[in-house]
């Protein structure tokens, strides 16, 4: 197979590629603030999807980040709160279906933002 030369030049590959080691490298950070966003934006839904006989199991739903291990921890912190989300005649499930039903969504809406506050766009 023979090779024809077109003596066409390329040019600024060295400075993209400069960027993208520079974006690799910022990546496990901006990751975590995207889930950080989305994880606050699913709890907020599922706060407001919970059901309210006090409104004390709404209030209660919070997100823990831990960067070290990547993860986010959502939840709702009453003794009570299992039980109901188990077993409420109209909202059972209420958690997780937020979560399965709008955690695409969160996350990009989140890496949106996240972007558009690097560029100073946001």
């Amino acid at each position: 197979m023979s090779r024809i030369n077109s003596g066409m030049e390329l040019e600024g590959f060295d400075d993209l590629n400069a960027a993208f080691r520079k974006e690799a490298a910022n990546a496990p950070e901006l990751a975590m603030d995207i889930l950080e966003l989305a994880a606050e934006s699913l709890v907020s839904d599922a706060a407001i999807e919970a059901p309210k006989k006090t409104g004390i199991l709404a209030q209660e739903h919070f997100v823990e980040m831990r960067r070290s291990n990547r993860e986010a921890i959502v939840g709702a912190n009453t003794n009570y709160a299992a039980a109901v989300h188990a077993n409420h005649p109209t909202k059972a499930g209420w958690f997780q279906n937020v979560l399965l039903g709008k955690g695409l969504e969160a996350i990009k809406a989140a890496g949106l933002v996240v972007f558009r506050r690097r560029e100073g766009t946001a």
